[in-house]
């Protein structure tokens, strides 16, 4: 691998997960959506020490279904790997 190589891959924009995908289910009309979510544009970083044990990055999303006007409020805390802590939807059900 060249010099030249080794600068463009240092400064590649490709993430290392494209995107991180949760399934939920309408409380009202039982719809089921699909919301995909991009790890590097919509996780907010909590700027927490490496020794905190909370959350190190926080997802805050309104989701509305097809079939209904109710809108759902998606709520994910992800640890600094990006592994799920806690997930929740007011107003629906996360399913997966």
């Amino acid at each position: 691998m060249s010099i030249l190589d080794k600068i463009k891959k240092l400064f590649s924009l490709t993430p290392k997960n494209e995107h991180i995908s949760f399934n939920i289910k309408c409380g009202k009309c039982q719809e089921i959506i699909t919301v995909h979510v991009s790890p590097t544009n919509d996780l907010m970083n909590q700027y927490t020490d490496l020794k905190d044990s909370g959350p190190a990055y926080i997802l805050k999303k309104e989701v509305l279904g097809n079939n209904c006007n109710n809108l759902m409020k998606l709520t994910v805390e992800f640890d600094k790997n990006y592994n799920v802590i806690s997930k929740s939807a007011e107003g629906g059900e996360v399913i997966s």
